[in-house]
């Protein structure tokens, strides 16, 4: 897996590449929504709610990490951290 932007070079890597996973950033998303909620009133509601949800996974992902024991393989973690993969 590869955590990256939405640049097209990447999706060309992922094309060739055999089995390569790609995760895209929620920060870019972030950032549209942000751009696209001051760019005037219409559905402004609807694009702060989506960077509220993006704010969720933030706070959701910290919640997990902290419960990751890191020399130990994701299979063998603790209870809290898989139910934090599970939220």
């Amino acid at each position: 897996m590869w955590v990256c932007d939405r640049s097209s070079a990447y999706k060309s890597l992922a094309l060739d590449g055999d089995g390569l996973i790609l995760a895209f950033c929620w920060a870019p998303v972030r950032r549209d929504f942000l751009k696209a909620a001051r760019s005037g009133p219409e559905c402004e509601r609807w694009r702060f709610g989506w960077v509220e949800e993006i704010r969720e996974l933030y706070r959701l992902k910290a919640a997990r990490l902290e419960q990751w024991d890191e020399p130990g393989p994701l299979g063998q973690q603790a209870a809290a951290f898989a139910q934090g993969q599970r939220d």
